[in-house]
Order: structure tokens, then C-alpha cells, then sequence
């Protein structure tokens, strides 16, 4: 497309490549990063229409442009060119662009005195147990059996306060290969999605993605099983972050002891399978993928044989956390920010 040129006035926003946007005769281009989109306008299908001034120009194949007047040193100009060269009938009214991402509703009080005091529970139902050995030892009859009483519903109770006190917390965000640091200069930023990727392959492969992202996007995951795309290239297409709602419960739980070993975990794993310890120069082909997916397999089948009891998997991820800090991703009102702002695109209902 050759036209009139409107150049970004914004140039701080180092956000995206945007470069330039073309405003022909017969159609529209965005050029960044010495890529080009186009979308012309005998194929327009529709124009969404913000109250802000914004549009975003969409033809028959899918192809869209989104154009903000505010960013453009042109803006009230490019849009009226934009609704002189389109068909009025194809205009949609919308409102605001983006949904504010919800937060979830503050527990109450007692619910927060509950959850403070499940670690200090499991530690006084423990003392219970030789509390009551002592006094079933030291006392006589009929007092015996009450102290053996105590010491068994310590006994019991104590590791269930353990197990409900390590649950793997909600939302977590296992990777977000959109923001990376300590990357080499000489890195593409399309290999930012390697390490997450990999991972996400052997989700994908083994199918424990959540069913609803399965049904969204069957295609992607059936070419991926075909070998014709690798992990980085689809979790490129999911928008790039790895959360707990795109995965099934167990690989959750999977990951939430799998991801927070320092060496002994995923980088180790990963660095045996590629053979190399520069993540962000693996290759990005099916090969890389397949010895992912091998070794990782490996892990979760030692995993499910070590944690087939969920009382003992609960104890080890307590004396591992309580051993230092942890060292896996993040769970926090940010992390579930980043998920609803990266899903709202990419979800498709």
C-alpha cells in the first residue's frame, strides 16, 4: 500500500514495534520492525468504532489494524481518511476497548485468621501427639485411653493442616515469556518464549492442558501433536504466558514442586536435554522439543510415583520450603493481573 505516511508521536512507548501506518488509495498498511501488514479496503469486513476516536479495520481473512488517533502525529487526520475510504454500513459502535481486570473479592476476617493459623495448627495438632503418649504412659486407667485419644487425632490431623498450608496457591503465573531480564543484547526477543515453551509442549503433548483451552484452540494443539509447530511457537500464539488456568490440576500441582527446585528441577532437566546452558539460544525446532517432552515426562512419572500419597507430598514441599525461600514463580494480586491482561486478548469463548 502507498499513501500518505503517519509516523508514532509516542516514541518512549518501546512497548511494541509500531513504526509507521500508510493510508492509501487502496487500502491500509502498518509497517514495523520491517514487517508489513495490510488490509485493503475492497476487503473490509467490518470497522469497530470506540467512542475514543480509535478503530480497529478487520477484512475477510482476519487480518486487523488497530489505529489510536493519540499516538499518531496525525491522529484526527488518519481517522477521518480511514471513514472517508470505508463503507459506512461495515462501521460497529463499541464501547471501552478493554475491561478493567476484576479483583477477587477480600476474604473475611475469620477466613483470614483461618488461613494464617493452618501452619500454627499443624504444629500444635503435632505436640498432641506426644502430649498424649505421655499422659497415657504417666496416668493410669481410664485416663490411658483418653491421652491415647490425643495423641491420634494429633497424628492424624496434624499432617492434613500440613497439606491444606502447602497447597499450590491460586493464580500462578509458572512463566511470562512477554517480560524477561538478565537476557544477553544479542538475544531476538522471539526467543524469550523458549524455556516456557518447551514446557507448554510437553502440556500440550501429554494433554494436560485445561479442556476449555483445548477446545479454543484445536488446531494449534493438534499441529503441535503433529510435529508441525513446537511449544515456543504456540505458546507465542496464547500470548506468551503460562498460568495455572491453562493447565489441569495435576499439572499444578506437578509444576508447583517441579518449577521451584533451584537446580534440581526444570533448568537442570532442560539443560540436559539441550545440552546447553544458554536457554535463549536453543533451537527453536521439533528436535529441542522432543527431548523436552522426554525428559520432563521423566520427571512427572518420578513425581507421581513419590507423591502417590498426598499427606507425604504435602510434608516434603513443607520441609523444602521450610528449608529456604521460595524460589518458584509468583502468586500475588500481580500475577493475577498479568494473567487477565494478557488472556482478555487471546481468550476466544
Amino acid at each position: 500500500v502507498e499513501g500518505r505516511r503517519h509516523g508514532y508521536a509516542n516514541i518512549y512507548d518501546t512497548s511494541d514495534l509500531q513504526g509507521h501506518l500508510v493510508v492509501g488509495d487502496t487500502g491500509l498498511s502498518l509497517e514495523a520492525a520491517g514487517a508489513r501488514r495490510s488490509v485493503m479496503w475492497d476487503d473490509v469486513a467490518a470497522v469497530m468504532k470506540w467512542r475514543d476516536g480509535s478503530r480497529m479495520v478487520i477484512d475477510a481473512r482476519g487480518e486487523a489494524i488497530v489505529v489510536e488517533p493519540t499516538r499518531l502525529d496525525a491522529g484526527v487526520e488518519a481517522i477521518t481518511e480511514i471513514d472517508q475510504r470505508t463503507r459506512p454500513d461495515l462501521g460497529v459502535q463499541v464501547g471501552a476497548r478493554y475491561a478493567p481486570p476484576a479483583q477477587p473479592a477480600a476474604p473475611g476476617h475469620i477466613l483470614k485468621l483461618l488461613r494464617r493459623g493452618r501452619a500454627a495448627a499443624a504444629v500444635l495438632l503435632a505436640l498432641l501427639v506426644p502430649a498424649g503418649v505421655a499422659l497415657a504412659v504417666l496416668a493410669g486407667s481410664p485416663l490411658a485411653y483418653v491421652g491415647w485419644g490425643i495423641a491420634a487425632i494429633g497424628l492424624v490431623a496434624a499432617p492434613w493442616f500440613a497439606v491444606r498450608t502447602t497447597r499450590c496457591p491460586h493464580p500462578m503465573v509458572w512463566d511470562n515469556g512477554n517480560q524477561r531480564t538478565g537476557v544477553p543484547a544479542h538475544v531476538d526477543q522471539s526467543a524469550w518464549y523458549l524455556p516456557g515453551g518447551f514446557l507448554l509442549g510437553w502440556a500440550a503433548a501429554r494433554q494436560h492442558l485445561a479442556p476449555a483451552w483445548t477446545a479454543s484452540f484445536p488446531e494449534d494443539v493438534a499441529a503441535l501433536v503433529a510435529n508441525q509447530i513446537t511449544g515456543p511457537e504456540l505458546y507465542r500464539r496464547l500470548g506468551g504466558v503460562l498460568a495455572d488456568d491453562l493447565l489441569d490440576d495435576e499439572a499444578n500441582e506437578f509444576f508447583c514442586d517441579y518449577l521451584s527446585q533451584g537446580r534440581r528441577g526444570y533448568n537442570r532437566d532442560l539443560a540436559r536435554a539441550t545440552r546447553t546452558t544458554k536457554y535463549f539460544e536453543i533451537p527453536d525446532t521439533w528436535i529441542s522439543q522432543a527431548a523436552v517432552i522426554r525428559v520432563v515426562e521423566d520427571a512427572f512419572r518420578r513425581w507421581q510415583r513419590q507423591g502417590r500419597w498426598t499427606v507425604l507430598r504435602g510434608l516434603r514441599r513443607a520441609y523444602r520450603l521450610g528449608r529456604s525461600r521460595w524460589r518458584g514463580p509468583q502468586a500475588d494480586a500481580w500475577g493475577q493481573q498479568v494473567v487477565q491482561r494478557r488472556r482478555r486478548r487471546r481468550w476466544k469463548p
